[in-house]
């Protein structure tokens, strides 16, 4: 077999693997509450999930390029106008569990909540049969400013994305997710959307981290 032909079955075994073999859904539900300014400076800010997470770097950073393209200038979260909090996590759930079946909900901009932390959790049915993975991203969009001002996190825009498959690799899965929530990027949905990503495109958002 050519190196060129090693390749190719490599990538095909790497997509297979995380069930995109036809392509990876991706669901997403929006809600904001105020809209967001545009053109500002913006700082992307760990929940108290996965604040202590080494990863949170690698996440942030496909966040923030999301925000430069739309315009954003990143800086210290001291001084920024908008926050943006990320919540990220994986749970295995039993293939007798409904596909929207989770882990607590992401999402604590004060790190006062509850919620799955990053890696996997492990539901206590998940040995009954053979097991699937939601693999979950949190954006909050908050108003830095006014939260400074009130002294508690003035929140402008919610978004969640989250897709089921055999993987659990999440750093391999989170630029589908992120690309799906920024496609809602302060929206309101009305219902759940789901966007499919096809191999060259997730060849592509794989590409970026």
């Amino acid at each position: 077999m050519t190196r060129r032909g090693c390749r190719t079955l490599v990538a095909g075994l790497m997509l297979v693997s995380l069930g995109c073999a036809g392509g990876v859904t991706v669901d997403v539900h929006g809600r904001g509450t105020q809209p967001i300014p545009p053109h500002i400076t913006f700082a992307v800010i760990p929940t108290g999930e996965v604040e202590h997470d080494p990863a949170f770097p690698t996440y942030a950073r496909l966040v923030a390029r999301k925000l430069a393209e739309r315009d954003y200038r990143e800086t210290d979260a001291k001084v920024a106008k908008l926050g943006v909090y990320l919540a990220y996590g994986v749970t295995e759930q039993a293939a007798t569990a409904p596909s929207s079946a989770g882990g607590p909900p992401l999402g604590s901009p004060a790190g006062t909540g509850g919620g799955v932390g990053y890696g996997t959790a492990v539901s206590p049915s998940a040995s009954a049969g053979f097991s699937r993975y939601v693999a979950q991203v949190v954006l909050i969009a908050a108003d830095l400013t006014q939260s400074r001002a009130t002294g508690s996190v003035v929140e402008l825009w919610r978004g969640n994305a989250q897709t089921t498959g055999p993987s659990k690799d999440l750093q391999a899965l989170a630029p589908l997710l992120i690309e799906g929530a920024f496609r809602h990027f302060g929206d309101t949905t009305a219902t759940t959307v789901q966007h499919t990503f096809g191999e060259e495109e997730v060849r592509k958002l794989r590409a970026t981290r």
